[in-house]
Formats: C-alpha cells, structure tokens, sequence
C-alpha cells in the first residue's frame, strides 16, 4: 500500500528517467533520474506560467520589496549556476552558502540544485567556529557569502565572521564570492570576488539521480557535534511536492507564507523547494515579527501580498501579543490558514491567534530530520477537529508508535519514546553526511527498525499524538534546535570552570533558553559577576548570538557523587524539574578539559525544589477549595487557595525542611500556638489573630498582584491508590497551610482540657482530613486536566483566592478587636 501511494504521488514530478522500482535496497525511487531546479521553476515556465510570481522579497530592514516571476527567477538562476560553473562547481561538489534573507541566497541554493551541486546553508546567526567546522566537514569548493546582514538596529558585518571561520578551518575552498549590499561594502582580498563582477552564460539543468543529494542541512547533535542531514533529491521534490497541496492545501498561484530563515529546514522545505514545486507564489521575508518597524508586521505582509497561508513558529506569534495583545495591528487579511511549527504551541497563544485572526491555526511537529510534517492536521485532506497542544494526527506516510524503554508499545495516554517504523517515506534523511555509523547509533539502534526521533510522547484515545519534549540534550530556543552539549563544551574550556552543565528552562517568549551551572576549580578566586559574564561572551564568540546564552551561574565547590553526577548537573537537572534522568538516555558530567577531579571537601548541595507533576496536585487543590471555599471552615482552606497556586516548590517533607520560609512559618506557629494553649492568655490569642490577619491580608494582596502566569503542563493522576497518595504528597507540602491550621487551633481548645492530647488530635484529624480532600479533588477533576494550565484560567482564580484571603483577614482583624 506504501509503494502505491507513493508510486502515485510521484506522478506530480516531471523525471528525466521515470522510476520503475519505488522502494528498493533502503531508498526510494533508486533507478529514477531528475533536476530539482527544473521541477521548481523550469517546467512552470514551460507549462505557460512564466509571468506568474514565484517569489516576493519584502525586507522592511531596508525598505526594499522586489517580485521575481517564474521566468525572471529562471533567468537568474540560470546565471548564477554559470557562474558557480566557470568557478569549477558540478555535479556532486559542494557549495557552503554563508548569506542572510536575501533573493540572491534563493537563487544561489536553486543554482546548485540546477547544477546537481549540494549546497549547505550556513544560518546567519552562527559564529565562526560553528562556520568553521561546517567547513571542514562539507568541504566546499567555493564558499557564497555577502558583505552583511541587517538587523532591526544594526548591520552585522559577514566578511569578518568568514575570515575568521576560514583561518580555523583546515579546509580550504578555492574560491569566495560575496554579495556587496549597499548598506556595507567589504574589502575583497586575492581568491575572493564580487558577484556583480561575473557575466557568465546561462547554465542548463543537469540530470541526476533520484538518490543523488540534494544539500546539507547541520543541525544539532547531542554530542556537541553537528550532523550533517542529507537530503536527496528524488524523494525530496516528491513529498514537498505532495506535502503542499495535502497538508497545507496550497494551490498553485496561490501566495505561501513560511516566515523562518533560509538557514533552517523550514526556509529549505517552505521558502524554498515546497512552493515552487507546486507552483505557488513564496515570501521572502527580511524583518521580524515586531520591531520592524512594529507588531503589525506580519499582518501588513500579509494583506500587502495577500497570503493565504501563513506558515511560523509560535514564539513569533508570541512575540506580536507581547507587544500588541489586543490585536490593535492587525489589517483586514484573506488568511485560510496559520500554521506553526518548530516548538510547543502552548494554549494560551493558540487560543489568542485563534480569536484574533478568526482562521484555524494548525499545530504541526516535524523535524530537520524529516524535512516535512510528520504529524500534521491535513487540510487537504480532511480537516479534524483541533486539540490544544496535539500536533494532531501522522501524516500518511509515517507509522509512529510509542516505545516504552523495553521497546514494547505503550497503550493510549502513557507516555514513551516517540519514534518510526521504518522505512520513513520520501524526503526524510537516508543518512549522514560522510557518517554512516553515527546515523544508525543516534537514530536506529536503540529500537531496531525504528527511528528515534529523539522526543517523548503519547497518543491519547482518539489516535491523536501529544509531543511532550526532548530526550535528549538538545533544546529548542524560538524554534532553533540547538544542543546543550555544544555550549557545554565551550562552557568547560574556561580556565576556571571544573564542572559545567547547560540546561534548557521554560521561557515565556521563546519556548526554551539554556541556562548554565558550573563548579569552579580549586584556587579560583575571581568574582562569581566577572567568569559568568566572561561565558556568556565565551558561548556568544563560539556558538553565536543564536544561542541566547545570557546566564551563567556558579553553584558550588567540585565534587562527584556515587553515581557520577556532579553538582552542577544535579542542581541543573533539579532546577529544571527533572528529578531523574530520562529513560531513554543519560549522558554523563561535562568534566573541564585536563581537569581529573578534586581532593576538595565535598560540601553537599541542598535538595532543589522540585517542580513538574506537584504544580498539578496543587493546581487540582486549588480548584477545589475555590469551589467549596464557602462550605468548609477554618482559615487552612484559604491559604490552601492561596498555597496551591504560589506552590509547586517542593513534596512530602523534604519540601517542609528545605523550604526556609516553611521553616519560619513553623517556628511562629509553634510559639504563638503553644504559648497560646499552655498559658491561654487572652493577649496571645489576640496577637496570634493580628499576626494571622497580617499574612493572609499579604497573600491576598500578592495574588491580586501577580501577573506572570506561564503555562503549566498538566497530567493525569490515575486511580485511586495513586490519588491518595498524591494527597497526603500535597498534604505534607503545604507548611503555610498547616502553620496557619495550628495557630489557629485554640480557638477550638476549651480551657481546662489535655492540651498536647487536643493538640495531637486535632493535628492527626487535619492530615487526614486534608488528604482525603486533596485526594478526592485530584482524583476527580482529573479529566478537566486541559483547561487547568491555561494562564488566564489560573489568573482568575488566583484573583478570587485574594478576595477570600483579604476578606478573611480584614473578618479576623474586626474580630480582634
């Protein structure tokens, strides 16, 4: 059945040799025989469309906008890929373009596509040394280039950043070429030229194998090294091909939207190859998505070009609502739809995009690897109903399954290792470049004839898939893929550092941002302010600006533990609210280099407070003391409102002893509540009331206050053992809870009785009583479990748990009196 599908979806593809054999020896179409810029442009122009526009470069940095036909774009390529053919490219060398968002970048990669050359994009943002070891591993023999990039304040200079990058390479090309923009001219020195310079002959398009690569793509390896995707060519132009008009349902001439960067699989896939070969018309954009100049930026492009279908990631969209949350910007459009890709859709900005514009916005996951949607709500197909925070479906092609560490599958709505029965259709990588045995390591051997995608995941009982996040070290900052074991490396080369970690933690604006924790070395001395500021330069110089590594933190003296783990990866891991490495993989401490321990005293690190599945059990009790806040007495249930929001810092009795300000609050709920009992003095209970009344006038103030709600992934408790237990979890982590049920417990003592038996009593009846509560309530409202992490959902009802807490207060200041 695959082979016959993918037998017809090739027919949309114009082959200089028809394949006869689909899928045969690991690869598709292996006896076919075409040109990808020929199906791209060439063939439009033939079928009578060559005035029609192929491409719109909009760059509000400059103030330039230029439409390309398809016959205009043919004509440039076609003398680009002469150029690149009198410097002694063809067929199978490799060409490394270093370029920002410009027309010239398009027509470069499609000049080497006509040429049956492999291009490898090189993203703008990256260092030198990133550039350099692109180099070294593609070998280039001529590297493009331009004089600079622009950014929304500043122009970034490109020439500086090459030669910098070529003096580290040990791999030469034998030639340069770079575009000179008008807002920076670069001094060109012997082997390099200017590519106004050239006037060579047109090129024709040259055959290749279906199986022949197409480009390189670097992306993220969890080792710190980057992996050279490969992508061919036959397959490739077959699931764009197909991928345009079923996933998106893009028409030809209709106007495609994919607002990413060239340097990335989206620009390739969506900026690129996808709407060419179906014959639609692209946007290339050169601005972001506020500040150039504002967050209409993105509506002006599209009803200035009327876009119907807009393609980007969430923290795009995130970014414009920061800056424009009524939608104010927003211009009357003819969108169909919004996708987006690349990193979690959280709720909150799927439902803002969704008000706003008034479109579907159609979550999707796929990957570098993969180069198209591997689950994806097909609108060309068949368009289902939405589910916040599921990409929705696989795409035809792809059998995905849920692994548990064993290999065995999981049933619906238990979480595992997301992965693919190979084969992987057409389009997705058919291995490494110059690197065979590390893509069966990273991808194939763990589960034998399966793809690890690397994320974890469920199907819920409606077939639906739910990515969770990574398994690996790789982290994802507004939708680049960057690897926290690369900024480790550069991170251990300081001279100071003994022990290093690099972890990804949440961010409201852009999804992830890395974060490191390091151990000094013995005899380090320096201020703490000085080394962190000298790694962030030092990752900013290695890695680049892409990385948005602006945090260093120095976390204690080196010292490995029984397992292996070093401090600042224990903290690390901790503080990002894993308290256990992932199942699926465990990589060691990143150890400085040379560097073989330390015969230091080993100091031991407080237990972190954790976060994660508790926020959920908190969450859960806070909803439903708001419900029955006026059935149930006693001032505990209020600052349960007030707790189960302000909480998620800790469980059981660690969180009790590790928390300093639950600490506190017992202390004073011992002071104020034994005096009170043993002496029943008339003036203690009176203190402990204006005391009381304090705090909670306090907490209430602050939840009214409080604004930065982030959304919270929420889980499912199952059964009731397992409620119960999360109960008395909840239970026990509430310190300020029970401070507040002890200091107020002798207004329930007569005098003259046992007090410390009272006292006892009442203590055990509280606990018991409590986690009966909180276990019920989880236990029930489990299946709500969707609506609860959203932000303004939480936001509401924080504001109703002030109102309580500050009625509640002024009620026992009136009462002292």
């Amino acid at each position: 059945m695959s082979e016959l599908f993918w037998d017809a979806a090739a027919r949309g593809i114009t082959w200089d040799v028809e394949p006869r054999t689909v899928y045969g020896e690991g690869r598709w179409f292996p006896d076919g025989r075409l040109n990808t810029c020929f199906n791209a442009l060439d063939r439009h122009v033939l079928d009578g469309r060559g005035e029609q526009a192929a491409l719109i470069y909009d760059s509000p940095v400059t103030g330039v906008k230029r439409t390309y036909t398809y016959a205009g774009l043919r004509d440039e390529v076609a003398k680009a890929a002469g150029m690149l053919r009198d410097l002694g490219v063809g067929k199978g060398d490799t060409v490394v373009i270093y370029m920002p968002m410009v027309p010239e970048t398009v027509i470069a990669m499609l000049a080497c596509a006509r040429l049956g050359a492999v291009h490898s994009v090189v993203f703008g943002g990256f260092a030198a040394a990133e550039l350099a070891v692109r180099v070294d591993h593609a070998r280039p023999k001529v590297v493009l280039s331009a004089s600079c990039g622009i950014e929304v304040s500043r122009v970034v200079p490109y020439k500086p950043l090459l030669d910098a990058a070529l003096a580290q390479a040990s791999h030469r090309p034998d030639a340069v070429v770079v575009l000179q923009r008008p807002e920076l001219t670069a001094e060109l020195g012997e082997g390099w030229h200017d590519w106004a310079g050239f006037d060579s002959e047109p090129a024709g398009c040259v055959s290749v194998a279906a199986t022949d690569p197409l480009y390189i793509l670097y992306t993220s390896g969890t080792t710190g090294a980057p992996k050279g995707v490969v992508r061919d060519n036959g397959g490739h132009a077959v699931a764009l091909h197909w991928s345009m008009s079923h996933v998106y349902g893009a028409a030809p001439g209709e106007v495609f939207w994919a607002a990413s960067d060239v340097g990335w699989v989206v620009g390739h896939s969506y900026i690129v190859y996808g709407p060419l070969l179906a014959g639609c018309t692209s946007v290339l954009y050169e601005g972001k998505p506020v500040g150039t100049p504002d967050p209409g930026a993105f509506w002006r492009v599209v009803a200035e070009h009327d876009v119907r279908t807009l393609f980007t990631a969430p923290t795009a969209i995130r970014a414009i609502r920061k800056e424009d949350p009524t939608g104010s910007y927003l211009r009357k459009h003819d969108l169909r739809h919004l996708f987006l890709a690349g990193e979690r859709l959280d709720p909150d900005t799927y439902h803002w995009a969704c008000d706003l514009l008034g479109v579907p916005v159609i979550d999707h996951w796929w990957q570098t690897e993969t180069g198209w949607p591997i689950a994806a709500n097909c609108v060309g197909i068949e368009t289902l109903p939405i589910k916040p925070g599921s990409p929705t479906k696989p795409v035809p092609g792809y059998d995905v399954r849920i692994l548990d560490p064993e290999g065995q599958e999981c049933p619906p709505g238990v979480e595992g290792a997301v992965v693919i029965k190979l084969p992987l259709p057409p389009g997705c990588l058919p291995t490494l470049y110059r690197d065979d045995e590390r893509f069966h390591a990273a991808y194939l051997s763990r589960f034998p004839g399966y793809y690890l995608t690397g994320d974890g995941g469920y199907f819920d009982e409606d077939g639906y898939l739910f990515v969770m996040g990574r398994t690996d070290d790789v982290i994802n900052v507004a939708g680049h893929r960057l690897s926290t074991g690369a900024m480790e490396e550069v991170v251990a080369t300081h001279p100071d550092v003994a022990e290093c970690a690099v972890i990804g933690v949440a961010d409201s604006l852009k999804g992830q941002l890395p974060v490191g924790f390091v151990v000094l070395k013995a005899g380090a001395e320096r201020a703490a302010d000085e080394i962190e500021a000298e790694l962030v330069a030092l990752v900013r110089e290695r890695i680049g600006p892409v990385a948005a590594f602006k945090r260093a933190v120095v976390v204690g003296p080196a010292a490995q533990d029984p397992l292996g783990q070093d401090p600042a990866r224990h903290d690390a891991r901790h503080r990002r609210g894993r308290g256990v490495p992932h199942p699926f993989h465990h990589r060691g401490p990143r150890r400085a280099r040379g560097d073989r321990g330390s015969d230091r005293e080993v100091i031991p690190l407080p237990r972190p407070r954790g976060r994660g599945q508790d926020r959920f059990m908190y969450l859960i009790a806070f909803i439903g003391a708001c419900v029955l806040v006026a059935m149930v007495p006693g001032v505990s249930t209020a600052v349960i409102l007030r707790q189960t929001v302000r909480a998620g810092r800790g469980s059981g009795l660690a969180a009790m002893l590790g928390n300093e300000a639950g600490i506190l609050l017992w202390a004073l709920a011992a002071a104020f509540g034994l005096s009170a009992l043993v002496l029943a003095s008339e003036l203690a209970y009176d203190i402990m009331r204006v005391v009381g009344a304090l705090v909670l006038l306090y907490m209430g103030v602050q939840s009214l206050r409080r604004k930065d709600h982030a959304e919270i992934e929420v889980k499912p408790v199952d059964g009731v053992r397992r409620s119960f237990l999360a109960g008395f979890g909840t239970c026990l982590a509430n310190p300020k809870a029970a401070v507040f049920a002890m200091s107020f417990l002798p207004q329930f003592v007569p005098q003259g009785q046992n007090v410390p038996l009272t006292l006892v009593t009442l203590a055990v009846v509280w606990v018991l009583v409590d986690t009966v509560w909180y276990a019920g309530v989880i236990w029930a409202v489990a299946k709500a479990r969707a609506v609860l992490g959203r932000p303004a959902v939480r936001r509401r009802l924080e504001q109703i748990s002030g109102v309580v807490l500050i009625a509640l207060g002024v009620r026992l200041v009136v009462e002292s009196r």
